[in-house]
């Protein structure tokens, strides 16, 4: 199993990011991630959130080892034509490291607030498709010419290329069985399950990815070419009350049921967590991330390092 740290850009500051980016990428995490949204993910929408991609940009150049990526780009905000243009220029800052996580949307409050059209389930699923098309055929073609229902690219170059070949791994997030799926057994590299709003168990896991397998054999494609990602929030400590402690803390602050935060928040010692992570690496997880809270769980991600990942190597 591979691991990452995953770091929402809000509620922290750009230094106390930037020192558990360097410290993951010393410490042998395999990826680092952090999310695109236009509004903070908690209960004040004024709560301050930096901008993802260009936070990655700067990321890539402080950075050497690990993969870097947006878990995941909301199609939604930008032309596909430009997102390409942005790919190919982190991917030659980062030296070939980037990973292009791309989702139809879904944040409906932003949206609203910036007057960004969202459309319907569908129209956002087939953007997507459409998008992720023009994503690589502008970095495998010289020109690239496309005509789609939502988007249309004529003759277009997109120089440079980028670092990797034939291009970045893309990786497709949701977990919509009939429209998302199938993208991601047409398109893409990875998939990400997102967690939502209550978590996944391994068995919800294992349900969805028996989804996946089958949409890929529907499109005539094998599943093993699809890294899977799944991440969620660690609380590790040598003392599993503590751990424990800090997880209702954080159920409480995000109003999380205790079943849901189980199912959210893996808590406990550097054996507890081994053994919560082992099921997850059963039911088909391939790439952990760890998502990381500022003045939650930022001081974790040495322990886990050094007790928990040698487990999975």
């Amino acid at each position: 199993m591979k691991f990452g740290i995953g770091t929402g850009p809000q509620n922290t500051s750009w230094q106390a990011l930037l020192e558990v980016w360097r410290k993951a990428d010393s410490l042998g995490y395999d990826s680092a991630w952090n999310f695109d949204h236009l509004l903070p993910l908690s209960p004040n929408p004024e709560d301050p959130i930096y901008e993802g991609w260009t936070m990655l940009a700067a990321m890539a150049s402080e950075t050497s080892r690990v993969q870097i990526g947006v878990m995941v780009s909301s199609n939604t905000f930008r032309h596909p034509a430009l997102v390409a243009k942005m790919c190919a220029t982190v991917d030659a800052i980062s030296g070939g490291r980037l990973i292009v996580g791309m989702g139809a949307g879904y944040f409906e409050p932003e949206h609203d607030a910036f007057g960004i059209h969202l459309g319907s389930v569908r129209e956002r699923a087939d953007r997507l498709a459409e998008s992720l098309q023009i994503l690589r055929g502008l970095w495998t073609d010289r020109r690239f010419t496309f005509e789609g229902c939502y988007y249309t690219i004529t003759d277009a170059p997109c120089e440079p290329k980028p670092v990797q070949s034939p291009h970045p791994p893309i990786m497709v997030g949701g977990s919509g069985e009939k429209l998302t799926l199938r993208t991601t057994a047409l398109y893409a590299d990875q998939w990400n399950m997102p967690p939502g709003d209550t978590g996944v168990s391994p068995e919800e896991f294992a349900a969805k990815y028996a989804v996946l397998r089958q949409r890929c054999e529907e499109v005539g494609r094998d599943p093993a070419e699809i890294e899977t990602n799944l991440s969620l929030v660690v609380v590790v400590n040598d003392n599993a009350d503590t751990a424990l402690g800090r997880r209702r803390q954080i159920a409480e602050a995000f109003g999380l049921s205790e079943e849901n935060a189980a199912k959210m928040v893996l808590a406990g010692d550097p054996s507890s967590i081994v053994e919560q992570l082992a099921a997850y690496e059963a039911a088909g997880v391939q790439h952990f991330g760890v998502i990381l809270i500022d003045g939650i769980n930022y001081d974790d991600i040495e322990l886990f390092a050094g007790e928990v990942i040698p487990a999975f190597r």
